[in-house]
């Protein structure tokens, strides 16, 4: 069995809406039907949306893909912070920058880096 593992796509669908006592009723049933369509089941508690019931396989492969993406995140922000400090490596090789400028681009650094790590 393939699961679908484009999730920028995925919404749920209306239909699958539904109240906890209606689930409650016919568990098997919706259980049966979220495995076999992949499609997650939305449960109200006094009309108000509570609680989502999700293909544990499915979500799985959405929690991979978010933490791929979320490593992918931190090497582009680490290259990024790399190609700065060259370029400011060859701005100081240069005789670009002043002591003004070095303290400046310290502050800035330290700052990139404080988001990074947040």
């Amino acid at each position: 069995m393939e699961l679908k593992s484009d999730f920028t796509t995925m919404s749920i669908n209306l239909d699958n809406i539904l109240s906890l006592t209606d689930f409650k009723r016919n568990a098997s049933q919706y259980i049966e039907q979220v495995t076999t369509t992949h499609s997650p089941l939305v449960l109200t508690v006094n009309g108000r949306a509570e609680v989502i019931v999700h293909d544990a396989k499915v979500f799985q492969k959405m929690l991979d893909k978010i933490q791929r993406m979320e490593q992918e995140l931190e090497s582009l922000r680490h290259e990024e912070l790399r190609r700065a400090v060259e370029v400011g490596i060859g701005e100081a090789a240069r005789g670009e920058v002043d002591l003004l400028d070095i303290d400046m681009i310290k502050q800035e650094g330290r700052q990139l880096l404080a988001k990074q790590t947040k």
